[in-house]
């Protein structure tokens, strides 16, 4: 009996909370006791001790372990990376629809899941990052939206109706992609349109070097030069006021200076009249 008292001593060892409940488990304790009882019956048969080795060892067999928590340390990286995008950033399409799904599910099974196998936790992992590269850059418009702006602020009512509808086209088509959420992998498309719109610009500058923008409808006068005098209101008949009293050096009337001069004249006269007594 030896072997199957130090087999039933090894199993009487076993931490059953390790191993999954049910029949599996059920047959096992049932299988130790039995060999139990023919270890302590003296009269017990050489085969009715094999039977209930084999038994017992069979029955330890078939336990199966519960699963063993797997380690999470590298999925926690890939959330938190996932956690710090900035979704404005890519074109909001069905990708980022699963990306956020996914990223929810990830973070469940870290923060919930204290029993997931290392299998699970790396098929999580693996289903995230793949979620990640599914996301669009959006594209740059900036240039875009440069060249639509410079064709929209100019007057095509100017140019000859084949430039101005090439124009209209270039900005219609312009306008359409301004609308869409593009993704860096449409870039194409943008720059196709940018072409569009140097191309009419060109056959603007064909008929006018330098092209005006679109014309004020109602501008501004403009102000007057700096350091300029404000010009003086005229009065009624038409005539600068002059009510003003003339300061020294302003011109004297005609009558006046004829006043002066009779009366020059008379005082030269007494004087030599005087002289010749």
């Amino acid at each position: 009996k030896s072997e199957l008292i130090l087999l039933a001593a090894e199993m009487e060892n076993v931490d059953l909370t390790l191993y999954e409940d049910g029949a599996e488990k059920d047959a096992f304790a049932a299988a130790l006791a039995a060999a139990q009882a023919v270890i302590k019956d003296e009269d017990s048969l050489v085969s009715d001790v094999k039977e209930a080795t084999e038994k017992l060892q069979s029955a330890f067999d078939a336990l199966k372990l519960l699963p063993v928590a797997g380690d999470k340390t590298e999925l926690k990286k890939v959330i938190d990376t996932a956690e710090g995008y900035d979704l404005t950033l890519y074109v909001n399409d069905e990708n980022v629809t699963s990306f956020l799904a996914v990223l929810a599910d990830a973070r469940d099974l870290y923060d919930n899941n204290d029993t997931a196998t290392q299998d699970e936790i790396n098929r999580m992992r693996q289903e995230l990052i793949d979620a990640m590269v599914k996301l669009r850059l959006r594209a740059d418009k900036s240039n875009l939206e440069n060249w639509l702006d410079k064709l929209n602020g100019i007057d095509l009512s100017q140019y000859s109706e084949e430039t101005a509808e090439l124009a209209r086209a270039a900005i219609a088509n312009a306008e359409a992609l301004m609308g869409q959420d593009l993704g860096t992998d449409q870039a194409a498309l943008i720059e196709d349109a940018v072409n569009q719109l140097k191309t009419a610009f060109a056959e603007i500058q064909k008929e006018n070097p330098d092209p005006d923008p679109t014309p004020d409808p109602d501008p501004e006068p403009d102000p007057e030069p700096s350091g300029s005098e404000p010009t003086e209101e005229p009065s009624s008949s038409g005539k600068p006021a002059t009510d003003d009293v003339p300061t020294t050096g302003d011109a004297v009337p005609a009558a006046a200076m004829a006043a002066l001069a009779v009366a020059a004249a008379g005082a030269l006269f007494l004087l030599k009249k005087r002289g010749d007594k």
